[in-house]
């Protein structure tokens, strides 16, 4: 990011968008630039439309339940708990860029539409998805890149097939991630805006019984938006890893 955040006192709330119970969009386009939370309620989040371009000095979309500097029930000084918090998405096109977690629910995720789009964080005290209870999907499109220390993927009972991939080195920033098939049709190629050692990606393209390659590095003659290139050649790639396709979720460490 090109700017410091300002320094927001602890009596003040910097939260871009808040709810007590629940906070609701079914549609509209959001440009957020928050220090504190972008999305955030001590409830539910629930997104069935709209476009969001988040930038956030903590989360990008928190379903907390009074995680953030109140602390969560029966947890003095902030410290999450498992509860009744949920985030829902149901459809629309969410880009997130977060010094903190990406998504963040003391409780339960569930997606079935939608893409997302994660940049960030860097910091291991950080996940690119942070999740209690855990994270069914059924349908859409998520890519996530950032560090691996609290890298979380969907859950089991999902029923969508998901990568999660872990390196033991950090990636730079802009290093582009690739996966294509043993047809060598491209699945994915992006190129996240900020250094990453995980990338989790859940999508409709990974099949049951498929093969797919992943490459590091390279260019692409896509047209890209918001790291997410769409059409073009992948060329010039280093390959990472070979896998198959047998279980909801394949974790790979390399």
């Amino acid at each position: 990011m090109g700017h410091q955040r300002k320094k927001v006192d602890s009596n003040t709330s910097a939260k871009a968008v808040k709810g007590v119970v629940c906070v609701a969009i079914d549609k509209g386009t959001f440009s957020i630039n928050s220090a504190d939370d972008a999305v955030y309620s001590n409830g539910e989040v629930v997104i069935s439309g709209g476009t969001f371009s988040i930038s956030s000095g903590d989360d990008g979309i928190n379903g907390a339940g009074g995680k953030d500097g109140s602390g969560a029930p029966g947890w003095p000084g902030g410290i999450p708990s498992l509860g009744n918090y949920y985030l829902y998405i149901n459809g629309g096109y969410i880009v997130v860029n977060a010094l903190g977690d990406g998504l963040d629910v003391n409780g339960s995720i569930e997606m079935k539409g939608g893409t997302v789009i994660i940049h960030g964080p860097t910091s291991n005290m950080n996940s690119i998805v942070d999740y209690d209870a855990g994270f069914k999907m059924t349908d859409g499109f998520i890519v996530a890149a950032g560090s691996s220390g609290m890298a979380q993927s969907p859950s089991i009972n999902s029923t969508q097939y998901s990568l999660l991939m872990n390196f033991r080195s950090v990636i730079a920033a802009r290093t582009l991630f690739h996966i294509q098939n043993s047809s060598n049709t491209d699945i994915l190629t992006f190129m996240p805006l900020r250094s990453y050692q995980s990338v989790m990606f859940c999508s409709s393209a990974l099949t049951k019984g498929s093969s797919y390659d992943v490459y590091l590095g390279g260019s692409s003659t896509g047209t890209v938006a918001d790291g997410l290139y769409e059409g073009g050649t992948y060329s010039g790639g280093t390959i990472s890893a070979t896998f198959t396709i047998s279980d909801i979720v394949t974790t790979i460490k390399k």
